[in-house]
């Protein structure tokens, strides 16, 4: 049976961290953590994708 979630790791810079603990206790207060960050990464993939020239082509 296939997980619908897989857990991946990062390590934020303390710049990004402070960042997401703003968003947190703001637009995100009332998701967890992880729908937050679930969240900010689709977010950031679909504008990247949206980007002229852009094929959806790893870094």
């Amino acid at each position: 049976m296939e997980q619908e979630h897989r857990r991946i790791t990062i390590s934020p810079s303390r710049e990004m961290a402070l960042e997401l603990a703003a968003a947190k206790d703001g637009r995100y207060a009332d998701s967890t953590q992880g729908e937050m960050l679930r969240d900010l990464i689709i977010r950031g993939l679909r504008a990247w994708k949206a980007q002229p020239g852009q094929s959806g082509e790893a870094m």
